[in-house]
């Protein structure tokens, strides 16, 4: 009984140190903390509060408030071009144009890697085409959180 209390008691421990230690360092360098994911509903790449959002509102001529009320009320942000009579296309280029300047921002200020700016360079262009097409308040793997969970014994 002891030696499982003790090896339950190290793995929390070490767990625990290993966490502290990844969010001080990421804090430390200026990023999010280690595991923190971009919301598709107001955190563009590098942790830019509303990038996305606000470049998709400037271009459809909408404030990002009302662009938050269409998505919340179910329409992707490519409904709301349409009915605003933009393209599909310009849309995007906007969205991809303000999350590059933000991340060589991110770079310049010391936030990430050039080799992490060129990784998120990458994806960029997938990744705000899919948030386009994303209907709803929430993007792609951001729901409410009701998976199994802490405590979960496959239905025992």
């Amino acid at each position: 009984m002891n030696r499982r209390l003790t090896r339950t008691s190290l793995a929390v421990a070490l767990a625990a140190g290993l966490a502290a230690v990844g969010t001080a360092g990421a804090l430390a360098a200026g990023g999010p903390p280690v595991g923190a994911r971009a919301s598709c509903t107001g955190t563009g790449p590098v942790g830019v509060p509303g990038a996305p959002l606000a470049a998709a509102a400037d271009y459809l001529g909408l404030t990002t408030a009302q662009v938050r009320a269409e998505k919340q009320a179910g329409a992707s942000l490519a409904d709301v071009a349409a009915e605003q009579g933009k393209s599909l296309d310009g849309l995007v280029q906007a969205m991809v144009t303000a999350a590059k300047a933000n991340l060589d921002k991110a770079v310049a200020a010391g936030r990430i890697t050039d080799a992490q700016r060129t990784t998120q360079l990458a994806q960029l262009q997938t990744r705000i085409e899919a948030m386009v097409q994303t209907a709803g308040g929430q993007g792609p793997g951001q729901g409410q959180g009701r998976g199994a969970g802490m405590g979960y014994r496959g239905g025992r």
